[in-house]
């Protein structure tokens, strides 16, 4: 890999990620007799799943045996094909003992959030950019600048995966907080994807799930306010959650749109340290954006939904909120009964309560 692009950025970087580059060399060094698991948040995107295969390949180089534990089921249509296409091997979630691995290292997410796949374990080392505080915008820029100070080469399948999470999780770019650390990172990958790929990636199909979701965001649930986009998908499958996500980019892509928040309620399991299913909990999930140069999404996430529940960036932001006892227990039963009528007037006060909440922050 080409050190001299942006070499005293490099440095730089180097300072300022020594915590990471020490806790990952001593990782390597202590796990050559037994595996480290990588974990990374419910619903893996290009940036995370991207990040993860890396670590897993840099670590197998250096002869510690990694593997990443996630629900395939839950990728990201991108994700699935990025997983297929280098060819590594994904654990299954049921399948994990804490007590098998001599370390964790958390890609993508911060410990114990409610978004993470695996709570309740205390990682090694973790490796995120959702800090507001962080000099970055996406995690593909940590791992792509950790592997340049390690010499690790990373082949063009890993770097157009990179490429793909950057480019993601920065709108293309078009993000306030394009550091120059991303910037660093954006001439590192583009000088080594591989074109084609990274089309095959971008343009993977949509799902009749996604496209259902779609069709309750743009119609039955559709509100706009000025320039502010307020809808909801209604009732969805925790693994459905990235596209909640992609109808939010989709969206913010409407004339005259500066601000759109998607609001689903999902169902998902809540599992100990051991990965045994404890019980299941239904969570408001909403899906941010904002167009470059207006309000910060992440802080329109934390004063709607709260600081505790939910975060994110300048332009994306999520959270999950989990429902009161009352109201989830009345979903329940409505579930029970099939009684679609009344599940829909519950999403819709749900939608509404949240409604009044982000128009009263625009206007206050």
């Amino acid at each position: 890999m080409n050190k001299r692009i942006g070499n005293g950025i490099l440095k730089k970087f180097q300072e300022t990620a020594r915590p990471i580059i020490e806790k990952l060399k001593l990782i390597v060094e202590q796990c050559k007799e037994a595996p480290v698991a990588i974990i990374t948040h419910n619903n893996p995107d290009p940036d995370a799943v991207s990040s993860a295969l890396v670590m897993k390949k840099y670590l197998r180089h250096q002869g510690v045996k990694a593997e990443i534990i996630a629900d395939e089921d839950s990728f990201s249509r991108e994700s699935k094909v990025i997983a297929n296409k280098i060819g590594v091997e994904i654990k299954p979630l049921k399948e994990f003992d804490k007590n098998k691995y001599k370390a964790v290292i958390l890609i993508d997410a911060s410990a114990n959030q409610p978004n993470v796949c695996i709570r309740g374990v205390e990682p090694d080392l973790v490796i995120d950019h959702h800090d507001d505080e962080a000099p970055y915008e996406s995690t593909a820029t940590i791992v792509t600048l950790l592997m340049t100070a390690l010499d690790f080469e990373l082949s063009k399948e890993l770097a157009t995966a990179l490429y793909v999470g950057l480019e993601t999780d920065t709108m293309q770019w078009t993000a306030d907080k394009f550091t120059e650390f991303d910037d660093l990172a954006y001439k590192i990958l583009a000088s080594l994807r591989d074109a084609k790929l990274r089309r095959e990636i971008v343009q993977a199909g949509y799902s009749a799930t996604y496209l259902k979701m779609l069709e309750n965001a743009i119609s039955r649930y559709f509100c706009k306010e000025e320039s502010t986009v307020i809808s909801g998908v209604g009732y969805i499958d925790s693994k459905q959650r990235t596209n909640l996500a992609r109808i939010a980019d989709f969206l913010l892509n409407m004339d005259g749109v500066e601000k759109v928040v998607v609001i689903a309620v999902i169902e998902t399991e809540i599992k100990d340290a051991e990965g045994n299913v404890v019980c299941y909990e239904k969570f408001i999930v909403p899906a941010t954006r904002t167009s470059t140069g207006t309000e910060n999404a992440g802080d329109l996430n934390r004063k709607v939904f709260g600081a505790n529940v939910a975060g994110g960036d300048s332009v994306k932001a999520s959270g999950a909120i989990r429902l009161d006892t009352t109201m989830a227990k009345l979903i329940e039963q409505a579930e029970k009964d099939g009684n679609q009528e009344t599940l829909e007037k519950y999403f819709r006060d749900i939608l509404n309560l949240y409604k009044k909440k982000i128009l009263d922050e625009q206007t206050g």
